[in-house]
């Protein structure tokens, strides 16, 4: 695939964050940084996004809530014709509430347990700010995405934090593997799931069939499902489960058809390979760091292939060799193959 634009860019509008969840991929900071790229120059970049064909522009960070000019951007990039997604907490919301709703129609919030002591122990404080937050945003008509990242502290709870969820009447549960990136670094090996867990919780998603009132999207991202299960998208309507999407057959798309741009203008293939810079948007257009930056090029000759190490896999056509942000971090090439694979690490 030779794309003149990416599908999907995901801007960290800050790297300032209220909250200080022990895994953050991001290593959010409490404090705004002083060389974040202020209003005009995220309006800039946006523009050039839109001008280049880029269909999906979502915001993170850090907490995107704490920049005061965070809606002046948003309705700028839908004013130039950008569909938008928005990634918070929860916790800030009361103090744009008006604006969400005149502006916002889908939101994602992290929510990592179904009690405040799970929760705050993950994400340091907010468990009822961002429960009432939800309702909020869910009587108005907002589309609610809930984020949870599967790790050892909330692992009993996974199955409370779904029911929780539905009770909320959300759109959308995306329930995520924790990575070894950011501060989940130092923690990945304490903290991560093992393959047997995950199979488990998929196994309990398997068992609601019939069982569930809500409309409401179930998204399991674990890179390894594939062993047990060949889909990881369930669809709840009128009680009854579906299994939607379709087999992967190709690596990681990072650098090819999506990638992120850090408060300080670094462009960069995925939150996991941040270190990895193809150019800075303040010295040149993303357009040239795009189409001509070495490193993009190269990711691109690599997640067309598969690594030397699982050529002899029976199951390389399914993950392509899995996550080359993982490779990256825990053996310092993203030219092998995922080092989490339980295959490799049966071996």
């Amino acid at each position: 695939m030779d794309l003149k634009a990416p599908l999907e860019v995901g801007i960290e509008v800050t790297s300032k964050c209220n909250q200080k969840c022990f895994f953050c991929i991001a290593n959010s900071q409490c404090c705004q940084l002083t060389y974040e790229l202020h209003t005009e120059q995220l309006k800039n970049v946006i523009s050039q996004l839109s001008d280049i064909g880029v269909a999906l522009v979502h915001f993170t960070g850090g907490e995107p809530l704490t920049r005061s000019d965070i809606f002046d951007v948003y309705c700028y990039a839908k004013d130039v014709g950008l569909d938008i997604g928005i990634s918070t907490n929860g916790t800030l919301i009361h103090r744009y509430f008006k604006e969400i709703c005149k502006t916002v129609d889908a939101i994602q919030i992290s929510l990592n347990g179904s009690s405040s002591l799970v929760h705050n122990e993950i994400q340091g404080f907010g468990f009822q700010k961002t429960l009432n937050a939800i309702r909020k945003l869910t009587d108005n008509g907002i589309k609610v995405t809930i984020s949870t990242v599967a790790c050892q502290k909330n692992y009993k709870e996974i199955p409370k934090i779904f029911e929780l969820a539905t009770r909320l009447n959300v759109s959308a549960f995306h329930l995520s593997d924790l990575m070894p990136a950011g501060r989940g670094l130092s923690v990945w090996k304490d903290q991560r799931l093992d393959h047997s867990q995950w199979q488990k919780i998929f196994s309990y998603f398997d068992s609601l069939n019939g069982s569930v009132n809500k409309d409401i999207l179930v998204n399991l991202d674990y890179t390894f499902s594939f062993l047990f299960n060949k889909n990881k998208n369930y669809y709840y309507s009128a009680n009854k489960m579906q299994t939607i999407g379709s087999e992967a057959s190709a690596r990681c798309s990072c650098g090819e058809t999506r990638c992120y741009i850090a408060p300080n203008g670094d462009v960069f293939p995925c939150p996991l390979l941040r270190n990895l810079v193809a150019g800075n948007i303040k010295t040149k257009s993303f357009k040239e760091i795009w189409n001509e930056s070495t490193l993009f090029l190269s990711l691109r000759k690599t997640i067309n292939s598969v690594p030397s190490d699982c050529i002899a896999c029976s199951e390389r056509r399914y993950c392509g060799g899995g996550c080359m942000g993982s490779a990256y971090n825990l053996s310092g090439s993203y030219l092998i193959g995922d080092p989490r694979c339980p295959i490799k690490t049966k071996k």
